[in-house]
């Protein structure tokens, strides 16, 4: 129990890790908006102007964004407190269970990654401003270093949130689903939080670094084959650690080609000049007959 209890709090302990070493930005303030619009600013968040590696505020972000945050730190620890182990073994099997639930995590944000970098574009309604911070990523790799920890948290705290609610009403018996939940739901916000400062590279704190050797968030160097022409592997940004396999099994190639076959939409990264055509490939087979004939991207 006390090592699930550690578990629980890793979130706070990584997001605060370089509350102190990072200078603060005055954050920008923004108009009162109809209900209609708020849910889509929670999911946009705020990318504040910044330069270089110098961020915003830390912890600067709209109050949505913060009572997400400090939901989604309310929620971990609530379903981490109703896990009922009786005995060692079942102690340290939740242990297991809860790594492994994190490292699924890894693969739910890369599959939403890959989703977010392929598809939509800044007028997609609701969570355009989201999907163009991805895009744009790719072109200013540095973008992420000026999120602050709301932004970033927010919109995967609105999935994990009812997850781990609802994972703490699950009676007694099933505390492996809770584990394993519990695992997801941590890991899953964390996402954003890893990306960010992995693009930090060594300019992070000793608790990062040591995250980072445990597999808990995810490496410069592993992230970096994502940054490679045409952006189209390593798409797991909590740890990378199901970047290896997912591209073994080829789950991304098979889930832009299900895409395809479905509703005729062409994931970016095969208009890409260099090595776009290899993607398509991957994901459709060689025969030309089954290729799409490509435009320029959505703007």
């Amino acid at each position: 129990m006390v090592a699930l209890a550690f578990l629980a709090g890793v979130q706070l302990v990584a997001l605060s890790a370089r509350a102190a070493e990072e200078p603060p930005v005055a954050p920008s303030t923004t108009s009162s908006a109809p209900v209609s619009q708020r849910l889509g600013a929670v999911l946009r968040g705020q990318l504040q102007e910044g330069s270089g590696d110098v961020p915003v505020a830390l912890w600067s972000g709209s109050a949505a964004q913060h009572a997400l945050l400090v939901g989604q730190a309310a929620a971990t620890v609530t379903l981490a407190a109703s896990l009922r182990l009786d005995s060692a073994w079942q102690q340290a099997a939740a242990l297991a269970l809860v790594y492994g639930g994190y490292q699924l995590a890894d693969l739910g944000a890369g599959t939403v990654h890959c989703l977010f970098d392929g598809y939509g574009s800044a007028r997609t309604p609701l969570i355009g401003g989201y999907l163009e911070t991805f895009k744009t990523h790719h072109h200013d790799v540095r973008a992420q270093t000026r999120a602050a920890i709301p932004y970033l948290v927010a919109p995967f705290a609105l999935l994990t949130i009812p997850l781990l609610v609802g994972a703490a009403q699950l009676p007694a018996e099933a505390w492996s689903l809770q584990a394993v939940a519990l695992g997801f739901g941590l890991g899953l916000p964390m996402a954003g939080v890893s990306h960010k400062y992995s693009h930090l590279r060594d300019k992070v704190g000793r608790g990062i670094r040591s995250m980072r050797r445990l597999g808990l968030m995810l490496t410069p160097a592993e992230h970096d084959r994502h940054h490679r022409y045409p952006n189209n592997t390593a798409y797991g940004q909590l740890t990378g650690k199901t970047n290896a396999l997912a591209e073994r099994v080829g789950f991304y190639s098979r889930l832009q080609a299900l895409i395809y076959r479905t509703t005729g939409a062409v994931h970016e990264s095969w208009r890409t000049p260099r090595g776009g055509h290899d993607a398509m490939v991957a994901a459709l087979g060689p025969d030309p007959a089954r290729h799409p004939k490509l435009g320029p991207p959505p703007r």
